[in-house]
């Protein structure tokens, strides 16, 4: 039942996590949720990265997570790479917008 599984508190959990269900119905990863998660930078880039060469990711929700404009940047750059994605969320960043 997946809502009987723990929640995840960070990045890391949630991608394994994201990963682990994915694998159980036997599916690509089309809605990834790692809103308030505090990925900053560093987050940012390492998505950015993964989203060049993604190919199932539909929605993915990055709200809240201390983004700053060189982040959002390179998350858009991404996207000129990839033709799945269709939501990106990613209100209250900007380095600091609360």
């Amino acid at each position: 039942d997946p809502d009987s599984r723990p929640r995840a508190s960070n990045m890391q959990e949630r991608l394994e996590q994201a990963e682990a269900e994915k694998v159980e119905v036997g599916r690509p990863l089309e809605v990834l949720g790692l809103a308030r998660n505090s990925l900053g930078e560093s987050g940012a880039s390492h998505l950015s990265e993964v989203l060049g060469y993604n190919r199932s990711l539909q929605t993915l929700n990055l709200a809240y997570n201390h983004i700053p404009p060189s982040g959002i940047t390179a998350l858009a750059d991404s996207l000129h790479h990839n033709n799945t994605l269709t939501e990106l969320d990613v209100r209250g960043n900007m380095g600091g917008d609360k």
